[in-house]
């Protein structure tokens, strides 16, 4: 139809307005900040709690433009938004123009959509919810004073981002108890970022609800990642001159790893389960999340007073 706005459409035929995402973004968090009186430290510190490893300098580049956004920090940046105090509406408004490349421009509102597909992946409890309905009223999320992208969002993509905060902010609640010697700080580092290839076909193969769990118990077992171990330990069986025989030491460390998961997931399912189960019964009431944060929080602290002495 004639005015219609196209989803994609080539750079000569965009107004001159069309910026990258990161212009976009950065933009905004910028005037929000300096009109907010916080400093770029404040932010990158909010960000650091997060577990991404943001400096004065990252928030800096952001703000220019000059800095590319990840997809995890992308679906995170309404949690470092409020870690950090700030609202911003709207954050990707419906009729900016963002151009993805030198030659294709689509509107705020469609990456909008293209960010909800590849936000799904950070929904944990899926489990607790019923599919056709949990972007309706999952997790007691309804209106859009509760979500700091602003009311301007499409409520689908409200809901869901709402939905990953909740999921993730649990996940390290879940973490920090269940594993103590990773206290809060090692459970972020885990709970934050892209579930690998390897942690899903583990999780699957152990039937767990979600691949951070494998991201939790491999920084409690080994300090580190699961892909960091495998090739540790990979490495040290020896030299291997061609690539399939470096896959196959891989394929078999990787078996151990993983029967070292499902005994340690054996030892610790009953307690993260209850965890589980508990988070997943607030389905549909906000005061009752608000109530089981403020719990674990608490459980938490009291958790890492006792490491501490």
């Amino acid at each position: 139809m004639t005015g219609e706005k196209n989803s994609g459409q080539t750079a000569a035929s965009a107004e001159p307005a069309a910026r990258p995402i990161a212009e976009v973004v950065g933009d905004r968090i910028r005037k929000a900040r300096e009109a907010a009186g916080l400093r770029q430290a404040d932010l990158a510190d909010a960000a650091a709690t997060l577990g991404f490893s943001w400096g004065r300098s990252s928030v800096a580049a952001l703000e220019a433009g000059n800095r590319k956004l990840s997809i995890e920090e992308l679906v995170g940046l309404n949690t470092i938004l409020e870690v950090a105090g700030l609202r911003i509406d709207p954050l990707i408004a419906d009729d900016d123009k963002i151009l993805m490349s030198e030659t294709f421009v689509i509107w705020g509102r469609d990456f909008r959509r293209q960010l909800l597909r590849e936000s799904e992946q950070y929904l944990i409890f899926d489990s607790a919810r019923n599919s056709e309905s949990r972007l309706a009223d999952a997790w007691g999320f309804t209106g859009p004073e509760l979500h700091p992208l602003g009311e301007s969002l499409d409520p689908e993509f409200r809901l869901l981002t709402a939905q990953v905060h909740v999921d993730m902010k649990a996940m390290i609640y879940i973490g920090a108890l269940t594993w103590p010697n990773l206290g809060r700080s090692g459970a972020v580092s885990a709970v934050i970022g892209r579930h690998s290839e390897a942690e899903k076909k583990i999780a699957d193969k152990l039937g767990l609800p979600t691949p951070i769990l494998v991201r939790l118990m491999a920084r409690a077992l080994w300090g580190c990642p699961l892909e960091e171990e495998r090739d540790r330990r990979a490495k040290a069986r020896g030299d291997y001159a061609g690539r399939r025989a470096l896959q196959s030491a891989r394929g078999y460390v990787t078996r151990e790893l993983t029967a070292e998961l499902k005994e340690e997931w054996g030892a610790k399912s009953r307690e993260a389960n209850k965890l589980i189960r508990s988070i997943a019964s607030t389905y549909g009431d906000a005061e009752g999340i608000e109530r089981w944060f403020i719990e674990m929080d608490r459980r938490v602290n009291e958790a890492e007073k006792q490491r501490e002495g």
